[in-house]
């Protein structure tokens, strides 16, 4: 069996000092952080990476849904033909028909995400316990 080796920060207990100790909490606390701010990066990019999927689909049922209005409005226009002979007419009442709806429905989803902003609560958490931590081992370190 190999003899187990020390961490490269660890000495004897006979000459640790308290400029020792205090380097090796400053040590451990710059690692601590910029393990706490890869990790904080990783999680914005997992974030990133899942609403960039869900805006890709909501694009695409958009497409679809825009799509399919377009056909409904033709089909309303063919079918207000026995009350409004007037094609132009027809026309404008659909088209006004679709701006009040297009405005609504504008109107539901952006009041939606104004009361739910996409938010990172874990990583927001961790960072400030990481800083009460830092601080913490700096007060004891002196």
């Amino acid at each position: 069996m190999p003899p187990e080796s020390n961490p490269p920060h660890a000495m004897p207990d006979k000459q640790v000092g308290i400029t020792g100790l205090l380097q090796r909490v400053i040590q451990d606390a710059q690692t601590l952080t910029r393990d706490e701010l890869a990790l904080a990066k990783i999680e914005v990019i997992q974030a990133g990476e899942r609403t960039a999927a869900g805006l890709v689909m909501l694009v695409l049922g958009g497409v679809f849904v825009l799509i399919s209005l377009g056909l409904l409005c033709v089909t309303a226009v063919v079918a207000l033909a026995p009350l409004v002979p007037a094609l132009w007419l027809r026309m404008l009442l659909m088209s006004f028909v679709y701006l009040c709806l297009g405005t609504l429905i504008l109107g539901v989803c952006t009041a939606w995400l104004m009361q739910n902003p996409p938010s990172l609560p874990k990583t927001k958490r961790q960072a400030q316990e990481t800083i009460a931590t830092i601080r913490e081992e700096v007060q004891h370190a002196r």
